[in-house]
């Protein structure tokens, strides 16, 4: 075996030469990369974050449809806010149906009610007449068997004068 002695010296100093020299590199590029990664996620999460103010000024109090996210970019979450605001429009759309087909509803409820009211007027007057009709026919009725009664009394007057004038006429 074979050992070779050497002085270390300088290639200790050439170590801590380089060491001084990446030390600070790596620290700078790690700083860099940080700042980097912070940007590149803030640049991510702010159109989620107005999704979800958006979203949650929706879902709190009137429910106001008419809100919208109004970010405008050219990559997958644009395109997402621009669905989601569509899709709110048409939510919108069908709230606005539903309210006018309530109205609708209640107008159209309203004159039935008006109708069926003119209707229970219209069969009480019927039943009226109906029962003043009857009082009628009751009292004609009546006058018919009283007039009955009076041509069968005087049919058999006329039948016992027809009998009494035979009788003379024979005597």
């Amino acid at each position: 075996m074979l050992f070779v002695a050497k002085d270390t010296k300088a290639e200790e100093d050439a170590l801590l030469g380089v060491t001084k020299i990446i030390v600070p590199v790596i620290i700078v590029l790690a700083v860099l990369l940080v700042l980097v990664a912070t940007v590149f996620l803030r640049s991510l999460l702010k159109p989620l974050i107005g999704v979800k103010v958006t979203l949650e000024d929706i879902s709190s109090g009137e429910a106001d449809l008419t809100k919208r996210a109004a970010l405008y970019r050219r990559d997958e979450i644009g395109d997402l806010v621009v669905n989601f605001d569509l899709f709110l429009d048409k939510l919108h759309q069908i709230v606005r149906d539903v309210k006018d087909s309530k109205d609708e509803l209640s107008s159209s409820g309203s004159a039935l009610s008006s109708s069926m009211e003119n209707t229970s007027s219209a069969i009480t007057q019927i039943i009226a007449n109906i029962d003043s009709i009857h009082g009628q026919i009751s009292t004609q009725n009546e006058g018919i068997r009283s007039s009955s009664n009076s041509v069968n009394e005087i049919s058999d007057g006329i039948a016992t004068l027809d009998s009494m004038i035979e009788d003379q006429s024979a005597g």
